[in-house]
């Protein structure tokens, strides 16, 4: 019975391991393909032509973030049940800071949607130009930045946990742990760093992710292909 719950285990991580290369492959498309490639800084209306050009791009984009969103309710719950062995509280403040984040970028979502509405729903409306309804359109993009920093710092707080669990477990190689532990710090400064100095926060974008991306890629992968080490599961029931 034992060993049969072993395998489970073993399965679940490997599991939660392609829901979590969906989650990475899901943000990167929404955030790098579609809003960075849609939204222009500074200029509403050139954004608004933009969204409008690639309706369908946008639509898409919006689509699949609802459906990393759902992917991380159950990662952050097998992430739950793995690590409570190594360390049961430090693996609920794992679950509460993953599904907090989560929460929060679900409501924040819908600031990704609004500039859509704006555009079709103002277009040809009395006492509605060009002008206002780009600028409306783009306070909503410019929201949901705004808003995706706020839940950064929570998933920059769960990175900085799942750091310490994998460095204490041993379930994963160490240097994974210090990956995670890493992007945590680099989430936590660019949300800041946004929050409290905007000029440089443009400077350090996107280079202050690039560990984020590269911690998040490798345990995604590594779950995905090796799973955990299950005789190490085992020594620490």
């Amino acid at each position: 019975m034992e060993e049969e719950n072993e395998i489970l285990i073993y399965k679940k991580a490997r599991i939660a391991g392609l829901l979590y290369c969906f989650v990475f492959a899901g943000g990167f498309f929404a955030e790098v393909f579609v809003r960075q490639k849609l939204m222009v800084y500074g200029d509403p209306i050139a954004t608004a032509t933009n969204i409008l050009a690639n309706e369908s791009l946008y639509r898409w984009g919006f689509a699949i973030s609802l459906l990393y969103l759902i992917c991380n309710i159950p990662i952050a719950l097998i992430f739950y049940n793995i690590f409570k062995r190594a360390d049961k509280f430090l693996a609920a403040l794992l679950l509460l800071f993953f599904l907090t984040g989560n929460t929060v970028e679900i409501v924040n979502i819908i600031n990704h949607y609004t500039p859509l509405d704006v555009l079709k729903i103002t277009s040809g409306v009395n006492g509605f130009n060009q002008n206002q309804s780009s600028l409306l359109a783009y306070l909503s993009l410019n929201a949901f930045t705004t808003g995706f920093g706020i839940t950064l710092v929570f998933f920059a707080c769960y990175d900085l946990v799942i750091g310490l669990l994998i460095l204490k477990s041993k379930y994963l190689p160490k240097l994974i742990g210090i990956l995670m532990l890493m992007a945590g710090v680099c989430y936590l400064t660019n949300s800041f760093s946004l929050f409290l100095y905007p000029e440089f926060a443009e400077k350090l974008f996107p280079f202050v992710l690039f560990p984020c991306f590269v911690g998040e890629l490798v345990l995604a992968l590594w779950l995905t292909f090796k799973g955990i080490k299950l005789l190490r599961y085992t020594y620490a029931k």
